[in-house]
């Protein structure tokens, strides 16, 4: 069975994700370096998704 995302319910979806990520980082006071280094990984990989889909299409940076 397949499943469908729309874009707007992919962009909600990071969104809420890089909350949850917030609400972690904020509620641990110490962290290994590796888990601090998996953490903004994920944090940039969301952030970099999450602005591949709210660009416009064609719209190019340079």
């Amino acid at each position: 069975m397949k499943m469908t995302i729309s874009k707007e319910e992919l962009i909600e979806e990071i969104t809420e994700q890089l909350k949850a990520l917030s609400l972690v980082a904020d509620a641990k006071t110490t962290f290994k370096l590796s888990e601090t280094l998996a953490l903004f990984d994920l944090q940039f990989r969301l952030k970099c998704k999450l602005y591949e889909l709210t660009q416009k299409d064609g719209e190019t940076n340079g």
